[in-house]
């Protein structure tokens, strides 16, 4: 798993997609150009559309239960995020999702809490929300 955010120059496929406007379209194409570039079948690069906080977006209210005194300001940025954009991969890297997060819970603690919210909104729901982070999860249980 690779953040599409700050990615290495070097992943192959970078210098052909810097000036691309699409991100869905630029992460396909770089996961495609790692993958050939391994030359494994087995292997299966996941580039994360923006960030990797954007998981986070599929159920902010998780988010709150960590934060209950921010409870309202994290409800207020998840119904704003919800109008602008379909699906939590989409939150863009203009103000990275993390940011966003921080705007609301400058506590906000990238390791711990994440990782505390990711387990609990758990992958049935990541997967539905998140439809390209579904794929690979999918093809990584076609592996096993």
């Amino acid at each position: 798993m690779i953040d599409l955010y700050k990615i290495a120059g070097d992943i192959p496929g970078v210098k052909d997609t810097l000036n691309d406007s699409r991100p869905r379209q630029r992460v396909v194409h770089l996961e495609e150009q790692f993958a050939q570039s391994i030359g494994d079948h087995r292997f299966h690069p996941y580039i994360q559309l923006h960030e990797f906080e954007s998981l986070l977006f599929t159920d902010l209210g998780i988010l709150s239960e960590q934060y209950p005194a921010l409870r309202k300001e994290i409800e207020e940025l998840d119904e704003r995020l919800k109008k602008h954009f379909q699906t939590p991969e989409e939150i863009n890297r203009l103000t990275p999702p993390s940011y966003r997060i921080r705007q609301v819970v400058p506590d906000y603690d990238k390791i711990l809490d994440s990782v505390t919210a990711l387990s609990k909104i758990g992958l049935p729901a990541l997967r539905t929300r998140c439809p390209h982070f579904g794929q690979w999860c999918n093809f990584l249980e076609s592996v096993a």
